[in-house]
């Protein structure tokens, strides 16, 4: 489970595994997300970069706007099982997640 330490600490930050649920019901744009969560632009902007970088949601520019979903190897359904859904994205994404600050 070692292995797998910095994954979970990509999935325990709140916001960042509320993003991931919505996400999983379909893509929608950083202001959508934002509105969805009630959390500020900046905070859901941050979060969206950390799982960005680990491969977990894929963002593409359209127009002035940046259509977040999730990536080709995240899960769509889950059982909402948190190790369920760590353990899926440690196979099929990283070696190593980066460490990110919660």
């Amino acid at each position: 489970m070692q292995a797998h330490s910095g994954c979970i600490e990509v999935f325990a930050n709140e916001l960042r595994l509320s993003i991931v649920k919505l996400l999983q019901q379909g893509p929608r744009t950083v202001l959508e997300i934002a509105t969805a969560l009630e959390v500020e632009r900046t905070r859901v902007s941050h979060a969206l970069k950390d799982l960005a970088k680990c491969h977990i949601i894929t963002m593409q520019k359209s127009g002035r706007n940046s259509i977040c979903s999730l990536g080709k190897n995240t899960p769509v359904h889950t059982t909402g099982n948190l190790l369920e859904l760590v353990e899926h994205h440690a196979k099929s994404n990283c070696s190593e997640c980066h460490k990110l600050q919660s």
